[in-house]
């Protein structure tokens, strides 16, 4: 625990070996001070709104004497702490205002299903972990952060009004200056879009190239839907993945065209999308793409369930196919439980 006059952090941790059922309108914290006041947590408190059973629920409250305690006005984050910190979900409040008895929910905060799934790396030893960070806002604090709030959404209409008009002009085909073609389909796009998102492109356009004097490039090695999703993106910003081969589909066009926002993406819904029955296929897929950041997180996540994985037929499957990856990823888990 952490504070000082304007701030305050902490980790809660509770056992819930019957999660979800130990957790329903259930206090899971003991109350804590910060800022003079008492305040605690719960989770899925019927009292603060009403619940949808498929996602947990995590409120702050404040608890202090009424009449005898001033409103105070506080940013807070709450986080659900993950064993690999990669993993951790976040979500934030701003300029939130307590009298003595307010109550703030996250509502919806992650569903109870992706918890389930992924038990080690959110209930380990079956223990849920819950971060509180906390300021205090001053009253210069709180006109500084509405005129930063007011901006932020003015300019964050601005950003999307604009996308919007991009993706209008993409479907409706208008002023376009440049085709991809593939085997099946002619996308009409605009290169202007093209050179904004993708180093590639801005190189092709650059040079004297024959899809420059053509206007046509012709991709023969992605299927016209990953090519239409990956200019939805470039458009748009939306990311539409259904399953794990669109997933890496979308990767590898995205790293062919170096559309660094399109291959994080891609990156972090393989992270999310992790189970025993497809680690050890992503971690042959990252290992290929020479990501090391989504390797780390395979190997993070075959630490964490090592006793289940190094013994599944998947994991034999794998020790045969390709022993040089095995024995590296045995190597890196040998090395924590040393440094533990």
């Amino acid at each position: 625990m952490s504070s000082d006059c304007n701030t305050f952090e902490s980790t809660f941790t509770f056992k819930t070996p019957e999660f979800p059922q130990q957790v329903n309108n259930f206090r899971a914290f003991d109350t804590f001070v910060a800022f003079d006041s008492y305040w605690f947590l719960d989770i899925n408190c019927k009292e603060c709104c009403d619940l949808d059973e498929d996602f947990i629920y995590i409120c702050l409250h404040r608890c202090d004497i009424p009449n005898k305690s001033k409103k105070l006005t506080v940013d807070f984050t709450i986080t659900l702490k993950a064993a690999d910190s990669a993993f951790d979900v976040s979500r934030r409040a701003t300029s939130r205002t307590f009298d003595h008895s307010t109550s703030v929910s996250m509502q919806k905060f992650m569903r109870v299903d992706e918890i389930i799934a992924q038990r080690d790396i959110y209930l380990p030893l079956d223990e849920l972990s819950i971060q509180c960070y906390m300021i205090k806002k001053t009253d210069i604090e709180d006109l500084r952060t509405e005129t930063k709030c007011v901006k932020a959404l003015v300019l964050q209409t601005v950003h999307d009004d604009l996308l919007r008009g991009l993706l209008q002009l993409y479907n409706d085909e208008k002023f376009c200056d440049f085709k991809i073609r593939t085997a099946v389909r002619t996308f009409n796009v605009h290169k202007i879009i093209l050179c904004a998102r993708s180093a590639v492109f801005t190189a092709m356009f650059n040079n004297d190239t024959i899809e420059t004097r053509e206007g046509v490039v012709k991709i023969t090695d992605l299927d016209s839907d990953t090519v239409g999703l990956m200019l939805k993106f470039m458009y748009s910003n939306e990311f539409e993945v259904k399953n794990e081969d669109e997933a890496t589909d979308l990767y590898i066009a995205a790293d062919k065209y170096e559309i660094v926002p399109l291959k994080d993406r891609c990156c972090n819904w393989l992270k999310m999308s992790l189970n025993e029955e497809n680690v050890c296929d992503t971690y042959l897929f990252a290992d290929f793409h020479e990501d090391g950041n989504l390797k780390a997180a395979v190997q993070n996540y075959i630490f964490v369930r090592a006793h289940k994985i190094l013994k599944s037929s998947y994991w034999n499957e794998f020790m045969k196919l390709y022993p040089r990856l095995a024995s590296e990823i045995t190597h890196k888990i040998c090395l924590k439980y040393i440094d533990e």
